[in-house]
């Protein structure tokens, strides 16, 4: 089994309700989906493996979702093998995190805000 999970672009209603959905690769449609709730948009989501195991889906999927009712950031935690159930915690962050942000899946140190990263790789 293969699955993968993704925020939800296909419909118009997703893009007004922030979903995401949980789907089989072999199947190529959403399986379950997950609604934050009114004026809340889900960014990028990431997948946690349960240590030890070997099971596709046994893990987390974790993700920022943007509050726009207040303007701030929460970290949403769902159980990937539950996951049309919803997260099993939600953590508000103390710092907003502009909507849209992606992750950087390099092993080297790719950007901050002093912009040292490109000043190292030009000098290496």
């Amino acid at each position: 089994m293969c699955y993968w999970f993704a925020r939800e672009h296909g419909n118009a209603d997703a893009l007004v309700l922030g979903m995401m959905n949980k789907q089989d690769c072999s199947e190529l449609v959403a399986n379950e989906e997950v609604l934050f709730g009114e004026r809340k948009f889900a960014m990028e989501p990431f997948f946690v493996q349960r240590p030890g195991s070997d099971v596709e889906d046994d893990g987390w999927v974790l993700c920022l979702v943007h509050d726009a009712e207040v303007q701030g950031t929460e970290v949403a935690i769902i159980d990937a093998q539950k996951f049309g159930e919803g997260p099993v915690a939600t953590i508000k962050l103390p710092q907003y995190i502009p909507f849209g942000v992606h992750g950087s899946w390099s092993e080297e140190y790719v950007a901050g805000p002093d912009g040292s990263y490109a000043a190292k790789s030009k000098s290496s």
